[in-house]
């Protein structure tokens, strides 16, 4: 017995020896087994989130959260990172930060209070672009640092402030991308290009997506991240392209929108300027500010109206993990900002070129970032202070506007419905009468919508609803600048909406919204033959397709027609009233409300009918956004279409299988050749070549429709011996130049392919072709003067009443060319129409009712 209580005291000893020797955390390399940063090899996404959990269980410092699924199903998450104290007290920070984000109420002693009590909030956003993969190999070893280092630099960043760390914005990416990699790394095929988008339906054009938040992993990052913790630092970790400075930082460029508050302007050059000579002190050159990227759109910079400022970093990249070699004479400047082989004031020290590798581009943005956090620490009532005093300002009247009024357009119940979505979803507040009122010369009554300028995230709404012009900048050689991206963001004019500025308040009292939820309109059996879709409403398209797809009829009425007091104009739906389809559409109506009323005459009116579209939409190896949206926009409302290969273009001999095939923007060269060389994957080259093209031509002459648009018309211009001519093709950009503008257009109401449009649009224009027609008939072309909506044009007067969209017969089908792209990053959704259209147009036969 003696002898076993002595063995039980012992194992007690050395169990509560090794509790009381320190735990020695894993770094990323030892757990993973990879070494981080080394040339050909990385982590990929699960490895990383494996990695995060481990630590989560290994250091009081960290917490690991799962915010949501990603669009593969992926998880999405966030490591927090601060103190043992501070990670305590999450929740009350957390309040902090919302208390100060909303300051109505609260009186400066109090903020000042608050302001003590605070903490700096940073989010690091890593590789929101997948092939910029450094970012999501230094996020674990950053996570390892803090969570495990002793020096005082760091506790001093703990101390001070709560690091949110998403190690892949978009997980889904890193992980196809890590995949390809690994596959083809140290064969011929190291350096191939990718055969498809690194997001599953946006590629590239995820960071455009920070004011119409159409994709899952934006949404989750403004509700779970943005909005509820209320960062004063965002850091956007990208990277650029190889040949020319190795990091840029912030201060941007010229122009800054308007609505982005000075002091966030000031904030931004500061903490930029900082991190800029944190690298250069420690050796590392080639860093440029103050060129190249711009500040001038909420699609890119969703927290410069919310409070804070968006650091944006650019390493120059490797090849995903492969070294490069850049010659000193192969260094270019992208644009007339600065050269990367002369000292200037924004570009002190040049890099000299050399070997690029994955652990150089890891070592700038760990400097760069550890920089950051340090004056996030040692400025933290500074932050707070400006942040406070900033959302303060956003919610003091306006002398000039009081606001904005949506009149609720009972024929536009989708659009109201998703102009309201995309406000709310920023946070903004909206408000509605409960009285109708005049005021000054606006008539507000009950069901209209007001958005008051003064509130706290007051610019947002600014930036979205005012008609805001690029300016004209000059750069240093006395050319006109070009606008780094699109310049225009206006909401009513993207989604065909109609709004009123209130230079006063109203005077009678009104009632906050909840989030917006459309009125289900109750579509009973109130007697009618029929059931009437107004066509303004591009959710009336949206509905009639997936009609038509699920079996029923549907007619089109080719003339306006009169129903009880509403007059309802040419191509106007109508639906035999049966239970089935008034239980569709009541359906359908959760995400695309329509306004429908009951109908019994029209006998003997002229009419469409339409049959069920069987539609096809290309999808080559050559990538293409434009495409992925067009997907995107497909699956988001429910219709059905199918993804046709090179292979299944080629075998599309007749209508057996589709009615219309639709090709989005994309080089000719790219739709026929597609990728070539030595270096691209057997199974990956070329397109849908010479057979492909003979395919197409059987298929429109047997009846088909295809419809194109952008730069994919010219190739059918081409292949299809099309007597139409590109009347900008050969202007200088110095004369004609449209890098992303709202352009307006006249539309044929009577035309099948102009139904719905009351005879003015906008359409986002962005250097696509100019229609002069000999062969077909137009059905859209820019106005006649005054052609700029908002945005920038250069060059009016060579587009003025040109087409720009135009359908050709060929045998028995035809071909419907757009030279704009109707549903451009599903920002522009008055000119979905378009392409609802020209779908229905494919299985429209002349009917009488």
């Amino acid at each position: 017995m003696k002898r076993m209580f002595h063995s039980l005291f012992i194992l007690c000893v050395i169990v509560a020896v090794a509790q009381a020797q320190p735990q020695t955390v894993q770094s990323p390399s030892q757990f993973t087994g990879v070494q981080i940063g080394a040339d050909y090899q990385l982590v990929d996404y699960h490895q990383i989130v494996e990695y995060l959990k481990y630590l989560d269980e290994h250091s009081s410092r960290l917490k690991l959260r799962t915010l949501g699924q990603t669009t593969m199903g992926n998880p999405f998450v966030m490591v927090i990172i601060s103190s043992e104290k501070n990670m305590a007290q999450l929740e009350y920070y957390r309040q902090i930060q919302d208390r100060l984000a909303d300051p109505r109420g609260l009186s400066d002693e109090e903020a000042h209070k608050l302001i003590a009590e605070g903490r700096t909030v940073v989010l690091l956003n890593c590789a929101i672009h997948s092939t910029e993969i450094a970012s999501t190999q230094m996020a674990p070893k950053l996570a390892f640092y803090l969570a495990t280092s002793d020096d005082p630099e760091v506790q001093e960043i703990l101390d001070n402030v709560i690091v949110l760390l998403v190690p892949a914005h978009n997980p889904d990416g890193q992980l196809l991308v890590t995949e390809w990699y690994r596959k083809y790394v140290h064969t011929p095929y190291e350096h191939s290009p990718l055969p498809f988008l690194y997001h599953k339906y946006v590629g590239h054009d995820n960071n455009r997506d920070w004011f119409m938040f159409t994709q899952k992993e934006t949404r989750i990052t403004v509700e779970k991240i943005h909005l509820t913790w209320h960062p004063q630092i965002v850091h956007d970790l990208h990277q650029m392209g190889q040949r020319g400075a190795r990091m840029f930082l912030p201060p941007y460029i010229d122009p800054v929108e308007p609505n982005v508050p000075p002091l966030i302007i000031s904030q931004l050059n500061m903490l930029g300027e900082t991190m800029a000579a944190e690298l250069i002190r420690n050796g590392k050159p080639g860093v440029v500010t103050n060129a190249i990227f711009d500040a001038w759109t909420p699609a890119r910079a969703f927290q410069h109206y919310h409070g804070g400022v968006r650091i944006l970093s650019e390493a120059a990249s490797a090849w995903i993990a492969s070294p490069v070699v850049i010659k000193p004479e192969e260094l270019r400047a992208r644009g007339s900002d600065y050269n990367p082989r002369v000292r200037s004031v924004h570009f002190p020290v040049p890099w000299p070129g050399g070997e690029w590798h994955l652990q150089d581009i890891i070592d700038y943005e760990w400097i760069a970032t550890l920089a950051e956090l340090k004056h996030a620490a040692r400025n933290r009532e500074e932050w707070l202070t400006a942040f406070y005093r900033m959302q303060k300002k956003n919610c003091e009247p306006d002398r000039k506007i009081w606001g904005y009024v949506l009149h609720n357009d009972a024929r536009k119940p989708t659009e109201i419905a998703e102009f309201l979505d995309v406000l709310q979803e920023g946070g903004v507040e909206v408000y509605q009468p409960q009285e109708a009122e005049q005021v000054g010369k606006v008539s507000i009554a009950p069901g209209d919508f007001l958005i008051p300028v003064a509130q706290p995230y007051g610019p947002f709404a600014r930036a979205l609803l005012q008609k805001i012009n690029y300016p004209a900048i000059m750069d240093r050689t006395g050319r006109l600048k070009r606008p780094y991206d699109v310049t225009t963001h206006n909401l009513p004019l993207l989604l065909g909406v109609t709004i009123d500025t209130l230079h006063a308040p109203p005077a009678e009292p009104l009632q906050k919204m909840g989030r917006y939820s459309p009125p289900q309109e109750r579509i009973g059996n109130a007697g009618g033959r029929y059931l009437a879709l107004a066509p303004e409403s591009y959710g009336s398209d949206i509905a009639v397709i997936k009609l038509l797809q699920a079996g029923k009829k549907v007619m089109r009425v080719a003339d306006p027609l009169q129903i009880g007091k509403e007059k309802f104009a040419a191509g106007t739906y109508l639906l035999p009233n049966s239970e089935g389809a008034r239980n569709l559409l009541a359906r359908f109506s959760k995400l695309t409300p329509v306004a429908v009323r009951s109908f019994s005459g029209g006998k003997g009116l002229e009419a469409w009918k339409l049959g069920n579209p069987r539609i096809g939409l290309y999808h080559g190896h050559v990538p293409s956004m434009d495409e992925g949206w067009t997907r995107w926009i497909f699956d988001h409302y429910g219709i059905r279409y199918t993804s046709l290969s090179n292979r299944a273009i080629r075998g599309l001999n007749s209508r057996k299988s589709y009615d219309v095939v639709l090709f989005a923007e994309q080089s000719p060269e790219a739709i026929l050749n597609g990728f070539q060389g030595k270096n691209v994957p057997p199974d990956y080259r070329g397109g849908i070549g010479e057979d492909g093209v003979r395919a197409l031509r059987e298929f429109v002459r047997n009846g088909g429709t295809v419809v194109a648009w952008g730069r994919a018309t010219r190739f059918f211009v081409d292949q299809f011996w099309l007597n139409l001519s590109n009347a900008v093709a050969n202007l200088p950009p110095e004369k004609y130049y449209v890098p992303g503008s709202l352009l307006w257009v006249k539309v044929d109401p009577a035309q099948f392919l102009g139904y719905g449009f009351g005879g003015k649009t906008a359409v986002l224009f962005a250097g696509s072709p100019v229609f002069e027609v000999q062969d077909g008939h137009s059905f859209v072309r820019f106005a006649d003067r005054r052609v700029l909506a908002c945005g920038w044009l250069t060059g009016e007067k060579y587009i003025a009443g040109k087409s720009v969209g135009v359908e050709v017969p060929f045998g028995k089908g035809r071909l419907i060319l757009l030279g704009f792209r109707p549903q451009f990053r599903a920002q522009a959704r008055a000119s979905y129409k378009f392409l609802f259209n020209a779908i229905l147009r494919s299985v429209a036969k002349p009917a009488t009712l």
